[in-house]
């Protein structure tokens, strides 16, 4: 293509992206981008969210989480870890606009974990499905800029192995249950745009 057709192209296309996109300043934000910032203090669960306005009052989110890292205490050979990756799909309904104000949520989960050494030396190995409901606060901070504050709690499905020590491999039981649990506590920093 020659310079003179690209300068056509331009020519057309310009005006045409200023026309689709000239309005998306004076609307209200359709998505987010989100790190909860509680589950870095989880022994540094790596976690992200994004989310899309479905209406005025109601968004749809997926999100997961991770944590691959075992640590040692120092000066004996006893290790710890809360390894997990964690999947969820879900809404949020604001009454009053979309990420402002309070809001109510529910989701659908799946986690598949390895927690032990923490508080004694029971290890539990297993996965949990179940759904997830709760509600928070969405603090605005910036027009592009919200911090999430909320609480939600499960109630679901799960089974896993529970071992003696986390690193010795002796199985004590096998479980299968139905559950109600906390979930999540959402500490949440959420880009706008």
């Amino acid at each position: 293509m020659n310079p003179f057709q690209k300068s056509k192209v331009l020519k057309y296309l310009l005006p045409l992206a200023i026309l689709l996109f000239q309005g998306t300043g004076l609307r209200a934000q359709k998505m987010a981008l989100s790190t909860n910032i509680a589950d870095y203090v989880n022994l540094f669960t790596l976690n992200g969210a994004i989310s899309c306005a479905a209406s005025q009052n109601m968004t749809l989110e997926l999100s997961a989480r991770y944590n691959p890292f075992v640590y040692e205490r120092s000066g004996s050979d006893r290790q710890f870890q809360n390894k997990r990756i964690s999947v969820y799909a879900g809404t949020r309904y604001w009454p009053w606009h979309v990420y402002s104000g309070w809001f109510v949520s529910g989701y659908i989960g799946f986690t598949r974990f390895n927690t032990g050494g923490l508080f004694s030396q029971k290890t539990y190995e297993g996965d949990a499905y179940g759904l997830s409901f709760g509600g928070g606060y969405a603090l605005m901070l910036s027009p592009r800029f919200n911090m999430d504050f909320a609480l939600s709690f499960m109630a679901g499905y799960g089974k896993y192995r529970r071992y003696s020590c986390p690193s010795c491999g002796s199985v004590d039981a096998v479980k299968k249950q139905v559950f109600i649990a906390a979930d999540n506590i959402v500490v949440q920093l959420s880009y706008l745009f």
